[in-house]
């Protein structure tokens, strides 16, 4: 998860992004309050709701409260009847229509679903040993594979895997046997040769359009299917937030692990929230919480 210091994509130097990705700026910024070392993974917004998980709380899936210009996670809906003795590093998580949630964990390298009552239960067996997967030479590195999902259609999900390499992962559970489709994505558009690898730390859908947050880019970008490609999907609009994680006012004292840890879309914001691996803020040694980010849905408008 190591990030780099964006100051050279602030000027626009070789190996950064390019001049063309416009900057968003927050509307709000407000530090997340939770259970004691809470690490939020994944983001995901229900009816004007915000929902997230933790990698190292894995019990429980939490709202988002704002009031008085501060969040507040508290758990709703607990994750039980599991009988995996590991942890499960939660990662990303979708509603599934009906009060629950799909979730994804990174430990195991399979989907789950918890619902509104009643246990979770696994709905793949461990992807990395799918032959779709494992061709495209996917979820090879521990603490490196799944990093958020969408729900495509009923049944259809697309799974990101992080890093080393990078790439998506579409699984149709509608279908029997399952479909399991894998690509590679090492490259981007939005990276200039000598740049820092782009990653993915987050998907969201937000009315049928797919959006993917690029940690070490500081960016979030559209993905786009393209049928006349070999990778299927291809990285569209995008835009930065750069300026705003490297504010001296939000970032934290070590910069050397991604922050950037959840993404959700809704018709008015865009929502960012950060995994600060318990680090404190720079200007604030005592804070060790992590932030939540809203901006305007930048995606709403066609860019210019």
């Amino acid at each position: 998860m190591h990030r780099a210091f964006h100051l050279w994509m602030l000027l626009g130097l070789a190996g950064g992004l390019s001049a063309a990705v416009p900057e968003i700026v927050p509307q709000q910024v407000v530090p997340v309050n939770g259970p004691e070392h809470f690490q939020p993974s994944g983001l995901a917004v229900v009816d004007g709701a915000l929902f997230t998980v933790s990698d190292k709380h894995d019990q429980a899936i939490y709202a988002l409260t704002l009031a008085d210009g501060e969040c507040t996670a508290r758990p709703v809906l607990e994750i039980t009847g599991l009988a995996e003795t590991r942890k499960l590093d939660l990662e990303g998580l979708v509603t599934d229509g009906a009060g629950g949630f799909f979730v994804v964990s990174e430990e195991h390298c399979r989907l789950l679903h918890v619902p509104a009552a009643g246990d979770a239960t696994w709905l793949t067996p461990d992807l990395r040993n799918d032959p779709a997967v494992q061709s495209a030479g996917l979820l090879v590195k521990h603490n490196a594979c799944f990093e958020g999902l969408v729900q495509l259609a009923p049944g259809d999900f697309l799974l990101a895997a992080e890093r080393d390499p990078r790439g998506l992962v579409e699984i149709d559970l509608s279908r029997q046997p399952p479909a399991v489709s894998a690509v590679k994505m090492k490259r981007s558009p939005h990276a200039e040769e000598g740049g820092r690898k782009p990653d993915f730390a987050d998907l969201a859908v937000w009315r049928g359009r797919v959006f993917a947050l690029v940690r070490n880019l500081s960016l979030v970008c559209e993905l786009v299917r393209d049928p006349s490609s070999k990778k299927g999907w291809r990285e569209g609009a995008a835009f930065s937030y750069v300026q705003t994680e490297n504010d001296p006012r939000y970032v934290y004292t070590d910069t050397k692990y991604g922050l950037g840890e959840g993404l959700a879309l809704d018709d008015e914001h865009l929502y960012l929230v950060f995994d600060n691996n318990d680090d404190a803020l720079a200007s604030a040694p005592t804070d060790r919480r992590s932030r939540l980010f809203i901006f305007a849905n930048p995606f709403a408008t066609p860019a210019k």
